[in-house]
């Protein structure tokens, strides 16, 4: 059985940024003539960073610096892996990250110059591909970030996949899409909920979102029974979202501004959907989830997918433990579904929880 910690979501937003906004690139190196070996040292091509260097060398030295994607003859995998790229989106990631739009761009190009055969900027499209597939893969696969970095104490690298290899046999297989949806955690539950818990928050998102909850004074409550204008505006979240059927509203607009029963209920599967106390009180915590925006939804589940394709390396089959460190709770799987949910005591601020995984051995129950 093995044991898994979640980490914080502010330490890890910092990392992401980092990772996607830092100009640092890799150092050039110089090398000798020729239009691959040459490219392969650069750490800019067409004005966009390159990020996968050291792969980029090993690639490109296995296939004696030449050109990989065989566009002269045929751009349909490059087209295939533009495909892939451009609904990075639809799994939480961001495909300008990919160079897509200067893909786009240059394999328009050279298809409008006819001859292929003697486009200038087939190298550097060969490249800028190339990057991208080991950037998608490496990132649908492992994460953007490896989440024991955040502590760096805890740090080790447990991927081992050989990208290169998976890229030379996709393209002599013509599957390069195929391949790089064959590394996702598809048969992950975790990752398929979140997957489509996105896809309905972009929905949302494209209607327009949900209102904001007027704000009391700190410590105020909505009860049962309370009568107000900023319930109005509760029943419109909540129907937003679906804890509220709005069928079932009253069409006297004096009962909208009512925290009734049934209001209170759909209050209740807010609260026990997002891990607060299903009380069905509207307190500072639940208001405060409710008016979290639905591009910070988003932007958690982009988060959480993430942390799940790391994770997914580590679990080697449906059994384990996983820690939710911020949630204060550990859940049980068997054959990857949830048997069993307690309540836990995490460290705090100032000697906080480390993030691990590992088998566990044994519980030691009462110490003392």
């Amino acid at each position: 059985m093995k044991v898994y910690l979640k980490t914080s979501v502010l330490t890890y937003v910092l990392f992401i940024s980092v990772f996607f906004c830092s100009e640092t690139g890799f150092a050039a190196v110089s090398g000798e003539a020729g239009p691959m070996i040459g490219l392969v040292n650069q750490t800019k091509v067409e004005n966009v960073l390159i990020r996968a260097t050291p792969l980029l060398k090993k690639f490109y030295m296995e296939n004696g610096y030449q050109p990989a994607w065989r566009l002269e003859s045929d751009s349909s995998q490059a087209k295939a892996l533009l495909s892939v790229l451009k609904g990075a989106s639809d799994v939480g990631l961001n495909p300008e990250v990919y160079h897509t739009k200067e893909i786009e761009a240059l394999l328009t190009g050279v298809e409008g110059e006819g001859n292929l055969a003697d486009s200038k900027v087939l190298p550097q499209l060969d490249l800028l591909l190339t990057d991208a597939f080991f950037l998608y893969a490496s990132n649908i696969d492992f994460g953007l970030v490896n989440i024991y970095s955040v502590e760096p104490v805890w740090f080790h690298n447990s991927s081992e996949i050989d990208f290169v290899k998976i890229l030379n046999d996709a393209l002599d297989s013509n599957s390069v899409k195929e391949t790089l949806i064959g590394l996702a955690p598809s048969n992950n539950a975790q990752y398929q909920a979140m997957l489509r818990a996105l896809n309905y928050y972009k929905e949302i998102a494209l209607r327009g979102g949900w209102p904001k909850i007027p704000e009391g004074k700190k410590g105020a409550k909505i009860k049962i029974g309370a009568q107000s204008g900023s319930i109005v505006a509760l029943r419109r979240r909540l129907e937003v979202t679906g804890e509220l059927d709005s069928r079932l509203a009253d069409p006297n607009a004096l009962i909208e501004e009512l925290y009734d029963e049934e209001l209170m209920n759909a209050v209740m599967r807010f609260q026990e959907s997002h891990g607060l106390i299903p009380d069905g009180i509207v307190g500072d915590s639940t208001l405060a989830a409710l008016n979290i925006s639905v591009e910070g939804r988003i932007c958690q589940l982009m988060i959480n997918l993430d942390r799940v394709r790391f994770l997914s390396n580590e679990i080697k089959d449906g059994n384990y433990f996983l820690v939710n460190i911020p949630d204060f709770k550990v859940s049980v799987f068997e054959d990857g579904k949830v048997i069993l949910k307690h309540k836990i005591i995490v460290g705090r601020k100032s000697r906080p929880t480390p993030f691990l995984a590992d088998e566990l051995t044994h519980v030691i129950f009462s110490p003392k």
